[in-house]
């Protein structure tokens, strides 16, 4: 199955063995997302192509719009982060 991996340019310690596990975590099901250790949805996620075309809206509506909303129908498998690798770099954190 054709799969898309969407990731944040500001993750710096997303390897490939966190890819891996998205694309193994992915089997069966829409897609998989990292989530860091307070459960919350990292943008580093593996998506079923078919899955996203079939929910994704017109070239008209796609101006704008949220990527959660985009997200919401998917069955999207939470793969929880290792170490450091959920963290990004867009603070002075």
């Amino acid at each position: 199955t054709p799969t898309l991996v969407v990731l944040a340019v500001d993750m710096p310690h997303v390897t490939p063995w966190t890819l891996r596990r998205l694309h193994e975590a992915a089997a069966g099901r829409d897609g998989a997302a990292l989530h860091d250790p307070d459960g919350r949805r990292q943008l580093a996620l593996v998506l079923d192509v078919a899955r996203l075309d079939a929910v994704r809206p017109g070239h008209e509506e796609q101006h704008g719009a949220a990527l959660h909303r985009l997200l919401a129908p998917l069955d999207l498998a939470a793969v929880p982060a290792e170490g450091r690798e959920h963290r990004d770099l867009d603070s002075w954190a």
